[in-house]
């Protein structure tokens, strides 16, 4: 796990060869997504202008850029998590496009026997990011069905503790984020 990045994300790590790969022309954008995805219809003339003007606007927010700077080197990754991983003790869910061609499945397989109690899922007919290939299933899903069976008992209870048993009103208003107008507190 981390051991085993494709040699462009290394030579990614040469500033002129990376500012060459990761210019704002719109047809690199198409390329780098098209890697991303394994769906290639959601890559649009729309969708590629959309991440060109972010791009524009906020050149700084570029995750690969940082990511890379900060764990690459051109002889390889210069971090390694796989040590770590077996000393994670929080619930984790490890979410994976079985078709990504960036980070193969065998890692995110490799991540899960790392993590103790880890589960899995892959994302059928998905690349390296299942969160825009299918944003229903990532979030709908997966996302909420991990909260409610990990957080929801301990919410309830700390709602109780704080507001008092008869208090379903305002356990309602916690839960949804609302509160009577004109006051602060009930």
């Amino acid at each position: 796990f981390g051991r085993d990045y494709p040699v462009v994300y290394r030579l990614m790590t040469v500033p002129l060869v990376r500012d060459a790969l990761l210019l704002n022309a719109r047809a690199m954008v198409r390329m780098e997504w098209e890697q991303l995805l394994h769906r290639k219809e959601l890559v649009t003339d729309a969708f590629v202008e959309g991440v060109y003007q972010f791009r524009l606007r906020f050149p700084q927010a570029s995750a690969k850029k940082n990511i890379l700077r900060n764990s690459m080197s051109l002889l390889g990754p210069t971090v390694d998590l796989y040590d770590r991983l077996p000393h994670l003790k929080c619930p984790t869910q490890i979410i994976w496009g079985r078709e990504d061609r960036i980070l193969p499945v065998a890692m995110g397989e490799t991540a899960h026997r790392a993590v103790p109690g880890s589960e899995l899922v892959l994302f059928e007919g998905c690349g390296h990011l299942p969160m825009v290939e299918e944003p229903e299933e990532f979030v709908g899903a997966r996302m909420l069905e991990v909260l409610r069976a990990r957080a929801a008992p301990a919410t309830r209870a700390h709602l109780r503790a704080q507001l008092g048993e008869g208090s379903e009103r305002a356990a309602s208003r916690a839960r949804h984020g609302t509160r009577d107008r004109g006051t602060e507190s009930e």
